[in-house]
């Protein structure tokens, strides 16, 4: 129940969704952003490091809450997770996805790809 809460969160469209929450996070922090930014191309303003860490702990709320509200606490959720992936290697997919929004190289990557969409409108 939990990881289809999960699953409904990255891949649904809604206010709720974890693409609209990305969304409005960057729209609020792509100024920010050089065009060209890009994690391990080149050296990133300091300002990147704070904002990225402010995105993931608005991202890691929002799991936590869907983890919360299926009654699972958050160290539960990740020893099923852990032992799923361990009995099943499909299972992953769900661990990467998790591990990879919160990870820095993506996050620039995501802000770099918003900006550029949205600086063409």
């Amino acid at each position: 129940m939990v990881m289809n809460k999960i699953e409904s969160f990255y891949f649904e469209d809604g206010e709720e969704s974890g693409e609209a929450i990305f969304n409005s996070f960057a729209a609020k922090h792509e100024a920010l952003f050089l065009e060209e930014c890009d994690a391990e191309g080149m050296e990133n303003k300091l300002e990147y490091t704070a904002v990225y860490k402010d995105f993931c702990i608005t991202f890691e709320a929002h799991i936590e809450k869907i983890i919360g509200m299926c009654g699972v606490s958050v160290e539960q959720f990740f020893n099923a997770l852990k032992t799923l992936q361990e009995k099943d290697a499909d299972n992953s997919f769900y661990v990467e996805v998790l591990l990879s929004v919160c990870d820095y190289s993506n996050f620039i990557d995501m802000m770099k790809h918003y900006k550029a969409e949205h600086s063409k409108k």
